[in-house]
């Protein structure tokens, strides 16, 4: 059974990759823009994932949300690092 925060937060998500694939250009100025988009799209696969618990493979689906979850945090971290690093420039 799934909830509704749940799906809500999937199309919020689902609207985020929309606004990326529509502004790509734009946004490779950002510096080591793959970390922070690998990142987003790991937090995009854990709603997926929880969505999809409510359906099929409760327990496997919920080890790969945690872990695409730990996957977003590592990335968005790095992405940070690199960030303040290389302060803001390429």
């Amino acid at each position: 059974m799934i909830q509704a925060n749940e799906l809500i937060l999937l199309l919020f998500g689902m609207g985020g990759l929309i606004f990326i694939r529509l502004n790509n250009v734009r946004l490779k100025n950002l510096p080591e823009m793959a970390f922070l988009l690998y990142g987003f799209y790991s937090l995009l696969a854990a709603w997926a994932f929880t969505v999809a618990e409510g359906f099929v493979w409760p327990g496997t689906l919920n080890v790969l949300e945690h872990l695409a979850y730990l996957a977003s945090a590592l990335l968005i971290l790095v992405w940070c690092v690199q960030f303040v690093y290389k302060g803001g420039k390429r």
